[in-house]
């Protein structure tokens, strides 16, 4: 019977209630720290991060970069519709 629990990563080691689980596949590119759930099912165990943060975070950058570009008297508000479904969708995506 598989159990999750929810789990963290950091440094490469993933934390379930605070033990390492030390045999553990993660399913995600570890480069930072993260949280997520750990799959555990007799001798096998996986952990998947959690992305909708990292999401957040580019959609952040993305209409920051956006409403920079947009105040430019080049464009001139040209990208205003696109900033506006971007920011829609990262309401959404909370």
């Amino acid at each position: 019977m598989t159990k999750s629990s929810n789990a963290a990563c950091a440094a490469g080691i993933v934390l379930v209630d605070a033990f390492p689980i030390v045999t553990i596949m993660k399913l995600c590119q570890g480069i930072g720290p993260s949280t997520g759930v750990a799959l555990i099912d007799k001798d096998k165990s996986y952990y998947l991060t959690n992305t909708a943060s990292d999401v957040d975070t580019a959609l952040g950058i993305i209409i920051s970069a956006f409403t920079t570009l947009n105040a430019l008297p080049l464009i001139g508000g040209a990208i205003t519709a696109q900033i506006a479904q971007l920011t829609a969708l990262k309401a959404i995506l909370k």
